[in-house]
């Protein structure tokens, strides 16, 4: 099992290769792909994914510490966490 730093890090690290509004348009679609899509994501999306489920649903984060912990931008959690509460 990750832990939350490690993930945080593995994913900011390709998402700085991606950018971040192409990143942050995926975690608003996430509610909406199939299987077949989401398994096609890059691996380090799906888990910077399951990531922020976790910081914002399980944890109660708020974006700016989710964003800190997952090294994202406060804009990519929003989108992640609008597209959860859908």
């Amino acid at each position: 099992m990750q832990t939350i730093e490690h993930a945080g890090n593995s994913a900011h690290t390709n998402e700085t290769n991606v950018g971040e509004p192409l990143l942050a348009q995926a975690m608003a679609l996430l509610p909406t792909l199939p299987d077949t899509s989401y398994f096609g994501m890059p691996e380090s999306w799906r888990d910077l994914a399951d990531l922020l489920c976790t910081l914002v649903n399980d944890l109660g984060f708020d974006n700016e510490k989710a964003a800190a912990a997952a090294g994202v931008s406060t804009g990519v959690v929003a989108s992640c966490r609008s597209a959860i509460s859908s």
